[in-house]
């Protein structure tokens, strides 16, 4: 296809929503509604990339660390329901687990190939002094 289609396409999608979209309409209202599209038909994987074309179009600055931020926090909101018996303590560039040896050892086999949203992956090392440590961080 053309791009000529796409901007056509595009501006039809965006009067066929502007039609519907109640004149009361608040920003958040508004806000919660895309965000529920985004979440139950594109996925978390696609959040990202979603909201840096968004600002591209907006013609605002890309995300920035609280992005970074924002993906821990709901990394480790998904991994405390998965895994209650642990801790999951977020810093401003990993999460720190914590728990039972026995539960940390589990998790580690259970997440080790797992690849989190914006490659962040699980760490793993046994410490002389510290124990069974475990993270998740950033793959650089």
């Amino acid at each position: 296809m053309e791009a000529g289609i796409y901007e056509t396409a595009t501006l039809d999608l965006a009067k066929e929503i502007n039609k519907i979209l109640p004149e009361s309409l608040g920003y958040k209202e508004f806000a919660k509604a895309v965000a529920k599209v985004l979440k139950d038909e594109y996925g978390s994987q696609n959040f990202k990339s979603f909201m840096n074309a968004l600002h591209d179009e907006l013609g605002i600055e890309p995300l920035n660390e609280e992005a970074e931020e924002s993906t821990l926090e709901k990394i480790a909101s998904e991994l405390k329901l998965k895994y209650p018996e642990l801790r999951f303590d977020q810093t401003s560039d990993r999460i720190d687990v914590f728990g039972d040896e026995n539960d940390k050892v589990t998790f580690a086999n259970a997440e080790r190939e797992t690849k989190f949203e914006d490659g962040y992956r699980m760490f793993d090392v046994e410490d002389d002094d510290r124990g069974y440590m475990v993270r998740i961080v950033k793959n650089k």
